[in-house]
This record gives C-alpha cells, sequence and structure tokens, in this order.
C-alpha cells in the first residue's frame, strides 16, 4: 500500500491503549498496512454551547443527546474494567461536569434558587453517598473480581500492568473536591483505596449534577424529588445504577439542563478530520499532513472548529485538505 492510499488513524495516546477493544483494533489495521499517527492532546477538542448553534439543526439536536447521556451517566460498573472506569469518574467525565458546573454555579450563586440547592444538597448527600457504595461501587468491585482482577489496592499504588499509580488518573478537580468534602490531607487521600475513592467522586459528581437540577426544580417552583434522585443512582432491574435515563425529571422535561453540562472532550474529531482529508489527499499532501502532526499541532482550537462544522455540513473534501494544509478559510464558494 503507497502513501497515497494510506489512510492515517489518529489515536489518543493516554486512552487507546488502555481499551482493549481498540487496541485489537489498532493491531488489526495496522496488520492491514495501514500507518498509525499519534496526535497530541492539544489538538482534541470540547464540545461547546456555542458550536453546537453552528451544525445543522437535526444534527445540533442528536449531539444535545448524545453529550447529555454522556455527562449524566457514569459507565455502566459492568462495562469495560475498573481502570476505565475509575479514570473518566475521576477524571475525563469529572473534569466536563466540573467546568459546566463551575460556569453555573459562578452566574447563580446570589440566587435564592441556588441557596436552596446547596442545602438541599448537604442534606441529601449522605444517602446518594452510601447509594453509591452499596450499588455502582459494589458491582463494579464483583466485575473485577471475577474478571479484570485489578485489586482494590490503595491509590498510591501502581496499577497492575500498568506505568502509573491510580493517584495520577486523577484530575486536579476531583482532588480537590474529595479533599475538600472530607476534610482530608494529601496523605491521608493516598491511603485510601480505589472503590472508596472512586465512591467519593461518583459521590461529588452526582452533587453537582443534582444541584443543578434541584436549581432548576426550585426556580420553577417545584420541590426536587429525592426519592428520584436515589433512583437514579442506585439503578433498577432494567437500568444499571448512574444510568442516564433515570436521571430525575423535571416535569418531565430536562431540555433546561441539558445545556449546562456540553462539554465533553471529542478525542476521535481529529481522527475523522485526518481520514476525511486523507482519503482524496496526493503523497505530497499526505507528507505535509504528517510533517504537522510530528510538529506537535495541525490546527488552532477556533480553525478546528470551523473545518469541524465545515465538515458536518457536508463541504468537499478538497476544500477541508487545503485547510488543512495551508492554514487559511477558504472560501465558501470555492469549496
Amino acid at each position: 500500500m503507497d502513501t497515497k492510499s494510506q489512510c492515517c488513524i489518529t489515536s489518543y495516546k493516554l486512552y487507546s491503549v488502555t481499551v482493549r477493544l481498540h487496541k485489537k483494533f489498532k493491531d488489526h489495521v495496522l496488520k492491514k498496512g495501514f500507518k498509525a499517527c499519534h496526535v497530541g492532546s492539544n489538538n482534541y477538542m470540547h464540545w461547546r454551547t456555542d458550536f453546537f448553534t453552528s451544525l445543522p439543526a437535526i444534527l445540533m439536536k442528536e449531539a444535545l443527546q448524545d453529550e447529555w447521556k454522556k455527562a449524566v451517566g457514569r459507565i455502566p460498573p459492568d462495562m469495560s474494567n475498573v481502570f476505565i472506569r475509575f479514570k473518566v469518574n475521576s477524571n475525563v467525565n469529572y473534569v466536563v461536569v466540573e467546568h459546566a458546573y463551575a460556569s453555573f454555579a459562578e452566574s447563580r450563586k446570589d440566587d435564592a434558587s441556588f441557596k436552596k440547592a446547596m442545602t438541599w444538597w448537604l442534606e441529601l448527600r449522605p444517602a446518594i453517598k452510601q447509594a453509591v457504595l452499596e450499588n455502582y461501587v459494589k458491582v463494579s468491585r464483583g466485575h473485577d473480581n471475577s474478571k479484570d482482577k485489578f485489586g482494590n489496592p490503595k491509590i498510591k499504588e501502581m496499577v497492575k500492568g500498568h506505568p502509573c499509580t491510580w493517584r495520577s488518573l486523577m484530575a486536579p478537580e476531583c482532588v480537590q473536591d474529595i479533599k475538600s468534602a472530607g476534610s482530608l490531607s494529601d496523605a491521608a487521600l493516598e491511603v485510601l483505596t480505589v472503590d472508596e475513592v472512586m465512591s467519593l467522586a461518583l459521590t461529588e459528581i452526582t452533587g453537582k449534577l443534582l444541584r443543578i437540577y434541584a436549581f432548576s426544580a426550585f426556580d420553577a417552583g417545584v420541590t426536587p424529588n429525592p426519592a428520584q434522585c436515589r433512583g437514579y443512582v442506585s439503578g433498577s432491574s432494567s437500568n444499571p445504577p448512574l444510568d442516564f435515563y433515570q436521571f430525575p425529571r423535571l416535569l418531565g422535561d430536562v431540555s433546561v439542563l441539558k445545556k449546562e453540562v456540553v462539554g465533553n472532550p471529542m478525542y476521535d474529531t481529529s481522527a475523522v478530520l485526518m481520514a476525511l482529508c486523507a482519503l482524496s489527499a496526493t503523497k505530497p499532501q499526505v507528507d505535509i499532513m504528517l510533517g504537522k502532526i510530528a510538529e506537535g499541532s495541525i490546527l488552532s482550537s477556533s480553525e478546528r472548529d470551523e473545518v469541524l462544522v465545515r465538515a458536518f455540513r457536508g463541504e468537499a473534501l478538497p476544500g477541508l485538505l487545503n485547510r488543512f494544509l495551508e492554514g487559511q478559510v477558504v472560501a465558501r464558494n470555492s469549496i
């Protein structure tokens, strides 16, 4: 297979190797002759509310629904492995929800409904923490014991099969929240076990979401429903704990909340754009693209947003490719 026909498959170098399915797929395509290119984290974007308004209406609706599911629904406790669940719950999605909550709280900090929501959460928190431990974490531990066997070590210890500690997987925002909530020192945090820390992380991330829900309820003159909140955390016979479908509804409608939690990282964005452009690239153009990857950056975040919107709107590949290669906005009538 010559360079012209090679499709560049980009993968996020921190996560792809940790997911067995992704690794197997990567190995498969490499054996088929495709070239793998690793793109640095500065080439990955986060969804933003203003970005959605640029998308075609039907795509914006579907994308918002997908973002909602990812933000309020945790990875099922028997899916993937405890390493992935720990990392996503204490880092990837934690950062997304924290950023959404911080923006939400800052704009409403003096609102009476927000103050009510804060008090409401403090009263509900012990029950939510216990429900997390007895449901999500319990199922997670049972799944690990029967299959992956990472164990339940202290977070200061190394992850089995990985050159890192459990503590290093956590986002600073998560660490700070857990320490503040439990009045813990760094030393006290590091001797907690994986299950204990994941329980605390899930409690805090859930609390941020439920405070947004409670504010919306109080603001609408409705009392938030603690039973619905506990049901969301505990799961049911047909849904796992913390499933997005069971997130408490406000008068049957959650649209008022959806835009608050937009912001999930799109690790495949660069892969999609690179693959689209590589399909129509010549050998010299592929070489230029690979050179840009080696330099560590292809497009700035604003430029990447602009190109991605063009791709979603179905604009022709040559125009997108030129945008990558030339670093200048291509006139719409030239695409």
